[in-house]
């Protein structure tokens, strides 16, 4: 025996140990401490949530007590405070398969929950397919009692609070195929967040029982709500106190479902029943329903939500609904009445209507058909005029187990009669203020359902438009249409024709027809578009719009659109064939970057008929506005394009606009979703060619941009005329022009800090009148027209003229030649000129934020006068002549700003000009005097003596007889010694001295005779 002790005692060992251990384990993870540290942290992981706990206990594995329990969840979605939680359970009974637990008690419970934004809320999760009943699994549960004494719950979202408070709720014995009992009350408010406030008080007695399959086998449900509160948008339902609840169901009846609400008084307020053969696991039912007297009360508390209130409507209804087959057939059958329907918001409210529906269908899902054996409505007005009536006038099959879908005969019709806008204005665009309504629109499905044939013609009668910029009324329109579904696969429009008036006059007119094959995704259309009259006109317009015709023949796929030929003409004349063709590939599966390759293409196109051929209007002068204080100044935020890659590519060989041709107009340009390209852009207008190309960055703030442009020679006079009437008679002459410019934003800093290039143009053979140019609306005209007339009218006083002596003349001749760098206007070369002067300077421009601001810099200008100008303003100097005009020295400058130019003048190099013009007048005939007079002119010109004129040859010698021999006479007196001469200066003031006395003394004795 003694060898068989070690083995007893190694078996010995284990078997003490587990037990031990097991024990030990049992103690450790029952601790306050390893549940609240451990455990408790890695719940709130999985979780996603803070969870503290002052106390947790497990005694004995069968009871759990938690003390001052909160979770936060992080996203803020979900907050729960429980200062007391205790769950009793039975190991065993868990360990044996069995869900449940004998009793839970929640003590004074805060449960928080808010609504996520929907770019919060995680993505739906498909949902598992529910098991049938026969091949669901049995599930037994076990809860001996649930308690919640003195809850809160409270729910928010965007629009709503909902609150249940003093909450108490009592569950026993929830045991698979035993009767269960719940009792519930509570105080509820839902708060519309300003908009209104319901409050109540909640009572629920129940008794149920649950089967293995935890669907209900038998129910009786009694709820009791009591309204104590109700104001804002539920203030129309303070007639309503209460509303009762009342259910009544075995495994297969719905003995009794009723709905009750009644007023103070007791009297009843509405009433819903529903009873009849009813098996949830069978998928059966035979149920009647009966609504009854559903007032205002019952259905404002509804609409309560949107705003809708329902006046004095009245509505009860009878159906049938039965269920059978599994679940397989469907048969409804319902009437539903309404007398003095309104339905209102808070600054509208509609007329009352009555309404009578009645529908009966039946859908058999096995066979896969539908039965529509009845279906009509009508809508009255308070004299029992029908509104809207809508009719099938024979019931019809459905069928959808062939390819196509059959349909039996069909004939279905919607018609309105004299429906007033105004009356439901509220549901209805709000530019829409007035207008009758009358229609009808018919349905037919004939040729044992293969063919659907829809016909429809409607008036809308003296109908009103409010728009921002215009309100019409007095308009008519009136549509016709018919339209045919053969086969149930290609539509066929064979007419479609809306007409609009205005006042009794034609204003549009658009007509239609065409194919359309949804299964090849071909179509090939036909519209045309008769433009009469536009709104708002007394008569025809000077020019009215041809009718033109739009033809397609196109394939379309998923996401795909191939245009084989879309074209748009109208009526040819014997200069034009008018006719646009446009081809290319569209993808647009994704709407967000489509990819397109589009070719625009054209012969001759004459566009006159649509552009406006009228006289310049009126100018009536408005006094300036107040002056604005500067707007912050920002750049606009990167753009992307929905496109991925595109490219459009137009080739037009000629254009003509009232007389004007355009020839050779191609255009090339890509888009991606940050760029655009202009890769090709060129024509010739009057065979002037004008070229230009380009980038655009749009991913940058402000843009980043890179374009240039020429302008070969063009008379602009009859361009203007064609284009703008209005400024046919400003501009005038020829102009050649170039630009290239660089830069990156669009506000004023940018432009500053950024820009670079240089623009160059020269108009000559104008006739542009100055002060035109200062009344126009462009800034870049408006400030060179400014700064223009600023100088001439400073120069004006200072030679003595009218300023309308140098401003009623028109510019004959412009140019100028500047580059765009550091933030300056160098301003290279520019030369403006009129018959009567020349202006020519250059400098520099310092650029501001605000443009208007920029700051000229003290640039200098030169003037030269015609010579009669100058003669008369005693300038004129033979050596100053240069074209025929008499060139000026420097005396004029332009400082200030572009907004506010400012001309210095210096009046004494006026003063030195006049006096020395009087050498050239022959008002002197002493070459010394005028030497001097010009020594005089030159100081104060600051240009020194004039030259020495070349001298003029002397006259003949006179022939005359030799004097006769003098007579005795007494000897001459002898002269006086000459007084010693007073030093005098010398130089330049010498002459100009000299000049004085001259100036100042007798005139040279006249000549003996």
């Amino acid at each position: 025996m003694p060898p068989n002790k070690p083995r007893a005692k190694k078996i010995l060992i284990p078997l003490i140990a587990i037990p031990l251990i097991l024990i030990l384990l049992g103690v450790l993870v029952t601790r306050d401490a390893f549940l609240r540290n451990v455990v408790l942290p890695r719940v709130a992981k999985a979780l996603d949530a803070e969870l503290s706990a002052d106390s947790i206990r497990l005694a004995s594995f069968s009871r759990l007590e938690v003390r001052e329990f909160t979770l936060r969840k992080h996203d803020e979605s979900l907050s729960v405070s429980l200062p007391r939680l205790t769950l009793e359970f039975s190991l065993r009974r868990i360990l044996g398969g069995q869900t449940g637990f004998d009793r839970l008690e929640l003590l004074d419970p805060v449960v928080h929950s808010r609504a996520l934004p929907a770019e919060g809320q995680p993505a739906d999760t498909p949902k598992p397919d529910t098991p049938s009943p026969e091949t669901a699994a049995e599930f037994h549960i076990h809860i001996g009692e649930i308690r919640i004494q003195n809850g809160t719950f409270e729910h928010t979202d965007a629009t709503q609070t909902l609150t249940a408070s003093g909450l108490d709720l009592t569950l026993r014995n929830l045991i698979t195929d035993l009767p269960a009992a719940l009792t519930l009350k509570a105080n509820s408010v839902i708060d519309l967040h300003e908009a209104g406030t319901l409050h109540a008080q909640s009572r629920l007695n129940a008794e149920f029982t649950l089967g293995a399959d935890l669907l209900p086998k038998t129910a009786l449900i009694e709820l009791e709500t009591d309204i104590t509160r109700a104001d804002g948008v539920f203030a129309d339902i303070s007639d309503l106190t209460s509303l009762r609840l009342h259910v009544d169901a075995t495994p297969d009846t719905l003995r009794r479902a009723q709905f009750t609400a009644q007023n103070p008084a007791g009297e009843s307020l509405g009433l819903i029943d529903m009873s009849g053969p009813f098996n949830p696991a069978a998928r059966s039912a035979d149920l009647t329903l009966r609504i009854r007297d559903i007032g205002p009360a019952l259905l404002n508390l509804v609409g309560a939500s949107a705003g809708l209130t329902f006046g004095d409507t009245q509505l009860t209804a009878d159906a049938r609904l039965l269920l059978a087959n599994g679940g397989n057939l469907l048969e409804t059958d319902l009437t539903l009445q309404g007398q003095n329907l309104q339905v209102n918001t808070p600054d509208f409210q509609s007329p009352a209507v009555e309404i009578d529906f009645q529908q009966d269908l039946r859908i058999d899902l096995a066979a896969r058909t539908a039965d529509v054996r009845a279906l009509q409505g009508s809508v009255r007005n308070g004299q029992q005029e029908e509104l809207i009536t809508l009719r099938l006038k024979a019931p019809t099959r459905v069928q959808w187990d062939e390819d196509p879908v059959r349909f039996g005969d069909v004939a279905l019709s919607l018609t309105a009669e004299n429906l007033r806008v105004a009356d439901w204005r509220a549901f209805l665009p709000p530019e829409l203020t007035a207008g009758t309504l009358s229609g009808q629109v018919g349905l037919s499905v004939i040729h044992q359902g293969q063919d659907l044939q829809l016909t429809a013609s409607a008036r809308l009668d003296d109908l009103g438009i409010a728009l921002e910029e215009q309100t019409w009324d007095a308009l008519n329109l009136s549509l016709e249409t018919r339209a045919n579904f053969v086969g149930l696969k290609t539509l066929e429009i064979e007419n479609f024709n809306l007409l609009s008036t205005h006042q009794g006059r034609p204003l549009a007119q658009l007509q239609s027809r065409g194919t359309i094959e949804p299964g090849t995704g071909e179509l090939t259309l036909d519209l045309a578009l008769d433009h009469v009259l536009r709104p708002g006109q007394d008569r025809a317009p000077d020019f009215p719009a041809p009718p033109f015709h739009l033809t397609a023949s196109l394939r379309t796929a998923p996401g795909q659109l191939d245009l084989n030929e879309l074209v748009l003409f109208w009526a040819e004349t014997p200069e034009a064939d008018n006719r646009l063709t446009l081809r290319g590939q569209l993808d647009f599966a994704n709407p967000e970057a489509l990819v397109f390759d589009l070719a625009l293409n054209g012969d001759r196109i004459d566009l006159s008929p649509w552009l406006p051929e009228a006289a310049a209007p009126e100018t009536v002068q408005q006094p300036p506005p107040a002056a604005a204080a500067p707007a912050a100044q920002s750049e606009p935020d990167p753009v992307t394009l929905p496109v991925r890659d595109g490219t459009l590519h137009i080739n037009i060989a000629t254009l003509l606009l009232h007389g004007q041709q355009v020839d050779a107009l191609e255009i090339l340009t890509r888009l991606a979703p940050t760029g655009i390209e202009l890769n090709t852009f060129s024509l010739r207008i009057n065979d002037a060619p004008v070229t230009a190309s380009g980038h655009v960055d749009l991913g940058v703030p402000g843009y980043k941009y890179q374009l240039q442009a020429r302008l070969a020679p063009l008379a602009l006079a009859p361009l203007i005329q064609t284009l703008s009437p209005a400024h046919a008679e400003i501009f005038s002459g020829v102009l050649e022009a170039d630009f290239a410019l660089a830069g990156t934003g669009i506000t004023g800093p940018s432009l500053r800090s950024n820009l670079e290039g240089h623009m160059n143009a020269s108009l000559l053979d104008s006739e542009i009148n100055i002060q035109d140019l200062a009344n126009l609306e462009n800034p870049g005209i408006k400030s060179f027209g400014n700064i223009l007339a600023a100088l001439l009218r400073g120069l004006a006083p200072a030679l003595g003229v009218q300023p309308a002596d140098l401003l009623e003349p028109h510019l004959d001749e412009v140019r100028f030649k500047s580059r765009l760098r550091n933030g300056q206007l160098h301003l290279d070369t520019f030369k403006a000129e009129t018959e009567v002067l020349r202006i020519q300077s250059s400098g520099l421009i310092d650029l501001a934020d605000d443009l208007e601001a920029s700051l000229i810099r003290n640039i200098p200008v030169q003037i030269a006068l015609e010579t009669n100008l100058a003669r008369r303003v005693r300038l004129f100097r033979e050596d100053r002549l240069r074209d025929e005009r008499i060139a000026l020295p420097p005396f004029v400058q332009i400082r200030g700003t572009l907004g506010d130019p400012d001309v210095d003048i210096r009046r004494t190099v006026l003063t030195g000009l006049i006096v020395g013009g009087v050498t050239e007048s022959g008002l002197l005939r002493d070459e010394r005097a005028r030497e001097i007079l010009g020594g005089i002119g030159g100081l104060l010109t600051g240009e020194g003596p004039r030259p020495t004129p070349t001298p003029r040859p002397a006259p003949p010698p006179e022939t005359t007889p030799p004097a006769p021999a003098p007579s005795a006479a007494p000897a001459p007196t002898p002269a006086p010694p000459a007084p010693t001469p007073t030093p005098r200066p010398s130089g330049r003031t010498d002459r100009i001295l000299r000049g004085l006395d001259l100036l100042l003394g007798p005139e040279d004795p006249a000549p003996a005779p």
